[in-house]
Order: C-alpha cells, then structure tokens, then sequence
C-alpha cells in the first residue's frame, strides 16, 4: 500500500457510524505507514479523549470548509474523504480556485447521502427532481465512473444508481465499495454461556425516523413477551429524540410490559460486553458487524420505518448490514424460530455470523478496497456549476427560515 497523506473531514462528530468507522479505519491507516488526521467542525463530548486514546488526531475548522487545509495542499499532494454531499462540492471549488493539489473523495455511508432533494430543501420531491434531477445525476454519475464516489456496501450503491441512473451493473459493484473494517476476536466467542434468559439487545442513535425501528422492536417485543416469560430487551441508546424513546417504553411498561431496559451514553469501548450477553441483536450498520463479531446472532433491519422490518439472518448475506429501505417482513417469525431454538442450533448460527465477519470485514480486505478505489481514481473532477444554483436555493430557504421564526418569536 502506497504511504499518502490522507484527511478525513466530517462536519460534526457524533455518537455512530461515522465515528466507528473512523476509530476502526484512521488507526489501521496509520499503522501502514500513512499520515492520516481528521477535520471537524465540532465533536461530542468525549470525543477528543477517545479518538486521541487511538492515536487518532483530531483538528478543527471554522468556516464552511477547512479553508487552511487547501492552503496545504498546493503545496503537496492530500487526498480528502469527505462524508457529506454539500462539503464535498465546496472543497472541490475551493481546491479548483486555489489550484490546489488536493484528490477529493466522498465516502458515502448513507443511502440518502447523494438524494439531491434529501440534502436540506424540504420541498416537495417532484419540484426539486424537476429543477436538479439531470444536471445533478451528470455530475453524480461522473464522481462514481472516475472514482471520486464510493460506497460502504451495496446498499448504499444500489440506492444511489437507481435514483441517479450511474448505470452500474451488480458484478461491477466490488469495485466501487470500500466496507467498514472490523477485526474479530476470538475470545469474544469463547466468553458466550448459555443463559435461561432469552436476551434481545440493540445498539443506536435515537434518530427518528432513521432508526424508527426502536418503536417496532418495542412493540413486537411485548407481543413475544407473552409467549416467551423469560424473554428481556436491552436498549443502548442516546441522541436528539432520546425523550421520545423513553416515552415509547413508559408506555409498554404502564400496559404490564416488563424487562425492558434503556441504557444512555455508554462507552464504546464497553459495548462488547452486551453484545456478548445477546442471544440476538437487532439493527443496522456497524452495530450489526460488531454483534456478530461477538457471537450473537445478528438481524439486520430497515431503516426510516417505524417497522420492524428484516430480509433474514445477516450470517445468510453478509455484504448486507441493514435491510433496503422499504423491503422486508415483519422480524416476528424470525426471532420466534430463533428464540425456540436449542444451544446447540443458537451456537452454529452464532460461529456462522462471526465467521461472516471475519471473511468479508478483515483489515486486510478493506485496505486493499480501499487502496485500490484511492490509486484508481482519474485526476480530473468535474466542476459542475449546477450544484451552486442548487446551494444558493437552499441558502434562500434556511434564510426564509429564519425570517418567519424571528417574526413568529415576536409576535409571541
């Protein structure tokens, strides 16, 4: 692997994806020999100590873009990751207008991460597809063709090229995926017992409605509860709708639902534990790998649903960590099979999906993707004007926005 200079710039770090993926990925970068940082606006709190315990340097910038890193590379050669569709265009403006040497790259982790109507305009659909819908897939289908767009699984590359018609073809997906990197460990395994409870666990943001999931779990959980009496459910959580995933249990609980527990702000480095304790988890993304290196058998479910929704077992196709966005069944008669299993069948499903992990997520694996997207991607970057019309639209907007809150605000 060739030793670059590499920069990852994120907005604003939160408790999730992005900020696993990185603590996983930075480290193993740096460890082969490459000079690696990440920009952000702002992080949560903690985050500086726990990225720097990693060896993970964290720098800060001010304005719409990190300005004093484009300044750096006209001076030598930096290749930028970006997470975030807006960001991305801006730096690659800003690195035209100050010539710099700078490859730009967006990592998309998100299926909704390059949905022109989905980036801010909370317009109607229709309206935006009819203004952007071409110019913006010209532009999109270019980054993705020259390899300056990649993805974290297929997911997120299927959404993409059916929105945007890119044109790819399933057998060429490999070539524009970089996964999330997780090593396994084996004692981690050898920690499961057996318990007499049955234990449910899931990890995430309350995000709502991205992880509205949580309100189906909760309620197939108190329809399996009557059947299953020694059955518990194990929620790890924090985030902006934190208030309104209490209120869903409270609600279970006063209708005699009970062994539901809701856990906040625990530290990463203490997840494993719960996961080791899981006979199943349910969820999505980085979680699902981490479970699944645990030993627990791992349901990957569909986000923006307040369904529980899964396609099955993630050990049966493990290239998928979450479930597409619409698709699915109900996961009842999947954890009613599951929680009626014996030991003996719990344990070949649990060796199956930490197998599944080590197969597909291994460092070595995600390196060579990642390195090969990196020295294959073309030196030339389109810069499209179409994208400034789009940005001074919702500039507008946000400052309509503003306008009608402080005139509300006085009228009250």
């Amino acid at each position: 692997m060739l030793k670059r200079t590499i920069v990852f710039v994120y907005n604003n770090i939160v408790i999730g994806g992005v900020q696993t993926l990185l603590l996983r990925l930075v480290p193993s970068l740096q460890k082969n020999g490459n000079d690696v940082v990440v920009y952000c606006k702002k992080i949560y709190q903690g985050g500086n100590d726990c990225f720097h315990s990693r060896g993970v340097k964290i720098e800060y910038f001010e304005d719409e873009f990190p300005k004093e890193l484009l300044l750096k590379a006209k001076n030598r050669e930096i290749y930028i990751i970006v997470f975030e569709f807006e960001l991305y265009w801006r730096i690659i403006q800003k690195n035209k207008q100050f010539h710099g040497k700078a490859n730009v790259f967006l990592y998309s982790v998100h299926p909704y991460t390059t949905d022109y109507y989905y980036l801010g305009l909370k317009l109607e659909k229709r309206f935006i597809q009819k203004i952007f819908s071409n110019s913006f897939s010209k532009f999109i289908r270019y980054g993705v063709l020259n390899g300056h767009i990649f993805f974290m699984d297929e997911e997120t590359l299927k959404h993409l090229n059916k929105e945007n018609n890119v044109g790819l073809s399933p057998e060429h997906y490999n070539n524009h995926i970089v996964r999330l990197l997780f090593e396994t460990n084996k004692d981690y395994i050898s920690k499961r017992t057996n318990h007499k409870a049955k234990h449910l666990l899931t990890v995430c943001r309350a995000d709502f409605p991205f992880k509205g999931y949580l309100k189906g779990l909760i309620e197939l959980y108190s329809l399996l509860k009557k059947d299953f009496e020694n059955l518990e459910l194990t929620i790890i959580s924090s985030g902006p709708n934190i208030d309104e995933l209490i209120k869903w249990i409270e609600n279970q609980k006063k209708n005699g639902v009970v062994d539901i527990s809701i856990l906040v702000d625990v530290p990463y480095d203490k997840l494993h534990t719960y996961y080791e304790q899981a006979d199943v988890y349910i969820g999505m993304g980085t979680t699902i790998l981490e479970a699944a290196a645990c030993g627990a058998i791992a349901i990957p479910v569909a986000p923006y649903t307040y369904e529980c929704n899964t396609f099955g077992l993630f050990s049966d196709n493990p290239e998928w960590v979450l479930t597409e966005i619409g698709e699915g069944d109900s996961a009842e008669s999947l954890l009613r099979k599951i929680l009626l299993m014996s030991d003996e069948e719990k344990n070949r499903l649990s060796l199956k999906a930490f197998y599944a992990v080590e197969s597909l997520y291994s460092e070595k694996k995600v390196l060579k993707s990642f390195d090969e997207i990196i020295s294959r991607s073309s030196s030339e970057v389109q810069y499209d004007s179409f994208p400034l019309v789009y940005l001074t639209c919702r500039l507008v907007y946000k400052e309509m926005q503003k306008l009608v809150k402080r005139i509300i605000g006085k009228d009250s």
